[in-house]
């Protein structure tokens, strides 16, 4: 976290640093103080992500521990579809809803809209489709 926001040989500055995204004075200046606000990883596959304002700082009320698929989710890059107030990618919304994601990814490319996308129902038959097993997407 330091590194990439404040040394500019780290491999991944420009992704922090050069952007202007800082570590708040109080983590800073003291590991005591970021363990003490984050504690530790809850499993050795958690890392800390930016959240929920991921092109934010880092400091207390923007950051959480994080495994791959939660990170992964959180990329500037990513495209978000809101449904039921909610705002998830299509990876996300697949294991949400448990259609898969090749799916909704070609019912998009098709032109239906989002909400018919997600449906469980197999659209030129009327039936349900083979479903996912379905997991719960953080809020």
């Amino acid at each position: 976290m330091l590194a990439r926001c404040y040394r500019a040989t780290d491999n991944n500055f420009h992704r922090y640093g050069a952007k202007g995204i800082s570590v708040c004075d109080q983590w800073r200046n003291s590991f005591e103080n970021f363990l003490s606000e984050m504690g530790m990883p809850p499993t050795p596959r958690h890392t800390l992500d930016r959240f929920p304002n991921k092109t934010g700082n880092y400091e207390p009320s923007n950051c959480r521990w994080a495994d791959k698929v939660e990170q992964a989710n959180n990329l500037t890059s990513n495209k978000l579809y809101e449904h039921d107030g909610k705002k998830l990618t299509v990876p996300a919304w697949s294991r949400l809803v448990g259609v898969p994601e090749i799916t909704i990814k070609k019912r998009l490319q098709a032109g239906i809209s989002f909400d018919r996308a997600i449906s469980r129902v197999n659209l030129r038959y009327g039936s349900p489709i083979q479903s996912l097993k379905r997991r719960s997407v953080p809020d």
